[in-house]
């Protein structure tokens, strides 16, 4: 993102130094860049078994590696079957984006916020991003079974928190879930969910404890869609 009202000029030295996150002679980044990569790999020996996933995210940096305290990371394991149930796999990943210090340290350090650009973090108002967001922490696995190449049974736990420092009191919830998906001959699908919330602290929003239930049943038709059962 570039140029706007109070914004550096949208000149082409801005917007190469903004694209490679050089910083101006006043330690500013001209505009408001983002940068991401992401990793996958099979781990020799057990390639049939084990993958390692993830993703990094820099905010006014080339490349996550610039400034690897700063910027947050997501690393993941995929156990693609267990020995004896092998249409059963796992995946589990975490994320944090308390690695520098406190807010006090200085607004700039928080990642997921802008001066300039308040809209850049929205889509018509929506916030995008990681659901982590800023000063927080999430960690998420999941079971499925596998009873076809498209039917499965899905066991979901997230954990994510906020800290003290940058909401009063903080915040921690769970998240469990179970999903199924069912495709028929005939076109016809089914998807259902359950999920329960457990908001164990958030003292800024709620008194006490709060528990959530969710449930979600999803019918549906697609003509011409090939079986694949």
């Amino acid at each position: 993102m570039l140029g706007g009202i109070g914004a550096d000029p949208v000149t082409i030295g801005n917007l190469a130094h903004g694209l490679s996150g050089i910083k101006a002679s006043n330690g500013s980044v001209p505009g408001d860049d983002h940068s991401e990569f992401d990793w996958y790999f099979r781990v020799p020996g057990l390639r049939n078994y084990v993958v390692l996933y993830g993703e990094g995210y820099a905010d006014d940096d080339g490349l996550p590696l610039q400034n690897p305290p700063k910027n947050p990371w997501r690393p993941g394991i995929y156990l693609t079957r267990f020995p004896g149930i092998s249409k059963l796999d796992l995946h589990f990943d975490g994320v944090s984006t308390t690695q520098v210090g406190t807010p006090n340290h200085g607004l700039r350090d928080l990642n997921y916020w802008n001066q300039t650009y308040r809209d850049g973090y929205t889509n018509d108002g929506f916030l995008i991003g990681n659901t982590v967001g800023r000063y927080g922490r999430a960690m998420h696995g999941w079971l499925t079974y596998w009873l076809s190449p498209r039917n499965t049974l899905r066991i979901d736990y997230k954990r994510s928190s906020v800290s003290a420092a940058f909401i009063p009191g903080g915040g921690s919830w769970q998240d469990y879930t179970l999903r199924n998906e069912l495709y028929f001959k005939s076109g016809l699908y089914l998807k259902s969910g359950l999920q329960l919330e457990n908001i164990s602290q958030f003292p800024v929003l709620f008194t006490g404890r709060q528990h959530n239930v969710m449930a979600t049943v999803e019918f549906g038709f697609m003509p011409g869609e090939p079986s694949r059962n």
